[in-house]
């Protein structure tokens, strides 16, 4: 099942990556990020990359703002950061996208 990923949506998106560490079997969460609601179509980032099973680091809301420079509108977006440096901008009205989330298990060790 995915969800719609936009500013809207960003409090389901850490409720959902919380109750994912809360089991203590995970120690990261992977997102996958599609451009349709049945998660067939991975979403390619503007740097080519493409978000699938990704280990996220980071998630983060930008609400709208005016630029102090250009005095135009910056839309609302969803900035999520990844393990391997990878950045992703999902911004609000212009990328219509949906996302799925899976825990990295624990790999337990014995010394």
């Amino acid at each position: 099942m995915t969800t719609q990923l936009n500013t809207s949506n960003y409090t389901q998106l850490n409720t959902d990556t919380k109750a994912l560490f809360q089991t203590g079997l995970y120690s990261g969460v992977a997102v996958s990020v599609y451009t349709d609601e049945a998660g067939t179509t991975p979403y390619t980032c503007d740097d080519n990359t493409q978000i699938v099973n990704k280990k996220l680091i980071k998630a983060k809301k930008v609400n709208s703002y005016i630029d102090p420079n250009t005095q135009e509108t910056v839309k609302p977006k969803v900035c999520l950061e990844f393990d391997d440096s990878h950045c992703c901008d999902c911004i609000d009205d212009t990328d219509n996208l949906w996302y799925k989330l899976e825990g990295i298990p624990i790999q337990r060790r014995r010394f």
